[in-house]
C-alpha cells in the first residue's frame, strides 16, 4: 500500500505522518496485532489515528488507543480498500474466483508468483503446476489492480506468465480511490468506517458489517 497511500496523501494534500507495518506480517497473523498495537502506542499522542488497512480478518481484535480515536475502513483487507469497497470486490467475483495482484504484492518475497517459482525449483515444473492448479481450483482469473501508482505493464506480464500454466485468465481492473481518499479527508460515516473512541478495545462484533 505504500505507493497508493503516498499517492493518496499527495492528491488530498494531507501531510500526515505515516507509521508503516511490515507486509510480511500478513503471513504471520499472530504477530500482526502486537505490531499494530505498537504503532498505535507510538501515535497515541495524536487526536485521531487513521488506518489505511482493512479489518484483516480478526487480527485487529483487542486493539485500542488510550487517548486517540481510531478510524478504520469497513473492508476485509487492503484489496477491497484499493477497489473502493468490499461490495465491489464481491461483485467482481460473481463469475468465479479472482486473485488480485499489485506491484506492491508482486515485490513481496512471499507473493504467489515468488512461491510458484520456488515450487518449480524445488519440485520441478510438472509437480509445481499440479500443486498450484489444485490450490487455484476455485479461481478463474488473475487480476492486476491498476492503481495509477505504478507501471502496470511489468506486473501484468508477470501475472500472465503465472496465469498460463494454471489455466487462469489474466486481466487488469481499475482501482477506485474514493474510499481511501475519504479516509484521508473525512467525514467518516458509520456505514463506511468503524470509529472507536479512546480507551475502547476493538471487539469481534465491531468488525461487521463490511462496506
Amino acid at each position: 500500500m505504500r505507493r497508493e497511500l503516498e499517492q493518496g496523501c499527495a492528491a488530498c494534500a494531507v501531510p500526515y505522518p505515516v507509521f508503516w507495518i511490515d507486509a510480511s506480517l500478513h503471513n504471520q497473523p499472530e504477530q500482526l496485532l502486537p505490531a499494530m498495537q505498537a504503532c498505535v502506542d507510538q501515535a497515541d499522542s495524536y487526536e485521531r489515528i487513521l488506518f489505511a488497512t482493512g479489518f484483516c480478518g480478526s487480527a485487529l481484535c483487542g486493539l485500542q488507543a488510550r487517548a486517540a480515536e481510531l478510524i478504520i475502513p469497513r473492508t476485509d483487507d487492503c484489496i477491497s480498500l484499493l477497489l473502493g469497497s468490499y461490495a465491489r470486490r464481491r461483485a467482481l467475483s460473481t463469475d468465479g474466483g479472482i486473485y488480485f495482484l499489485t506491484d506492491g504484492w508482486l515485490k513481496s518475497d512471499r507473493s504467489i508468483i515468488a512461491e510458484y517459482g520456488h515450487a518449480c525449483r524445488r519440485y520441478g515444473p510438472d509437480r509445481a503446476k499440479k500443486v498450484f492448479r489444485s490450490m487455484f481450483a476455485h479461481y478463474t482469473r488473475l487480476a492486476v489492480i491498476e492503481t495509477g501508482a505504478y507501471d502496470p505493464e511489468p506486473v501484468f506480464a508477470a501475472a500472465a506468465q503465472l496465469a498460463e500454466p494454471l489455466h487462469l485468465q489474466c486481466e487488469s481492473i481499475p482501482a477506485d480511490d474514493k474510499l481511501l481518499h475519504a479516509l484521508l479527508t473525512g467525514p467518516w460515516p458509520e456505514a463506511q468506517f468503524l470509529t472507536l473512541p479512546p480507551g475502547r478495545q476493538i471487539s469481534r462484533a465491531d468488525l461487521r458489517p463490511l462496506y
